[in-house]
């Protein structure tokens, strides 16, 4: 199990997440609501990240490796800006 970015900051929130991803029964569905409803959330968030950065340029990632890298970065005058998008639920 490599550590990608969305299992560091979900092992923030709950160490156990790591731990269940990690040993989980492989035969679990992919898809269970839950998996459905983050994945759904997940999107409708970058979505509003698009919004935020109009000028900027989409990248469409074909591996989960790919997508552990920065979420955002902006060049700047004096240097670059990187902005990490965190979806958070209550």
């Amino acid at each position: 199990m490599k550590l990608t970015k969305s299992i560091y900051t979900q092992a923030i929130t709950c160490l156990k997440t790591l731990w269940r991803d990690k040993y989980k029964n492989k035969s679990q569905s992919p898809t269970n609501k839950t998996t459905q409803t983050r994945l759904e959330t997940g999107k409708q968030v970058g979505a509003l990240a698009c919004q935020l950065f109009p000028n900027g340029r989409k990248i469409e990632y074909s591996s989960q490796e790919q997508m552990a890298m920065i979420d955002i970065f902006k060049i700047m005058p004096d240097g670059l800006e990187i902005y990490e998008v965190v979806c958070c639920s209550s």
